[in-house]
């Protein structure tokens, strides 16, 4: 969640060995901006291919509240706006676009999106991140989870939009720094 967020110390010496850390700064706002395309084709059996194509963009804030004299930051993590477009496939063929800013749409698929990330813009999630930039003690606040429950892609979606599921999505998605130095060429 918070892998953006790093700045690593390099070395001006590409020979010389190099610990690489994530350097947190109390008080600093790190604003994100994340775009992700996703083109889906399925096969059925004796029916031609189903094409979808989804875009979505997340603003992103993450805030440095406090750092130990150990490098451990505590951050506070915002999504203060989600937007998406979608091309839905037959027999519906329609274009679909969301914006969390925007009113409570009235399109039923979209109003399902609606009660999963709406309860989650704008809300913080709190948690620890080390000097490698393992993530740790996450809290997701009720209200963003109250969104989840309510939302029927929890069914599909299995343990993903889950508490234990999010939490796990979110300290697995850090970046992972070596814990020893680092020196050019190395993998």
């Amino acid at each position: 969640m918070s892998s953006a967020f790093f700045l690593l110390a390099l070395s001006s010496t590409a020979s010389a060995d190099t610990l690489l850390q994530a350097k947190f700064k109390k008080g600093e706002t790190q604003k994100q901006k994340m775009t992700q395309t996703q083109n889906m084709t399925m096969i059925f059996a004796r029916q031609p291919p189903v094409k979808t194509e989804q875009l979505h963009t997340m603003n992103m804030e993450v805030i440095c509240d406090d750092v130990t004299d150990t490098g451990i930051a505590t951050l506070r993590h915002r999504l203060p706006r989600m937007q998406m477009t979608m091309q839905v496939p037959p027999p519906l063929s329609k274009k679909l676009e969301y914006d969390s800013d925007g009113p409570a749409p009235t399109d039923p698929i979209l109003q399902q999106i609606d009660k999963m990330v709406r309860p989650m813009v704008g809300v913080d999630f709190s948690m620890k991140c080390n000097r490698q930039g393992h993530i740790s003690d996450l809290a997701i606040p009720p209200k963003a989870l109250d969104g989840l429950k309510a939302s029927p892609a929890v069914a599909l979606g299995g343990n993903f939009f889950s508490e234990s599921g999010m939490k796990q999505m979110g300290e697995q998605g850090g970046i992972g720094l070596p814990e020893k130095p680092v020196k050019s060429g190395d993998k």
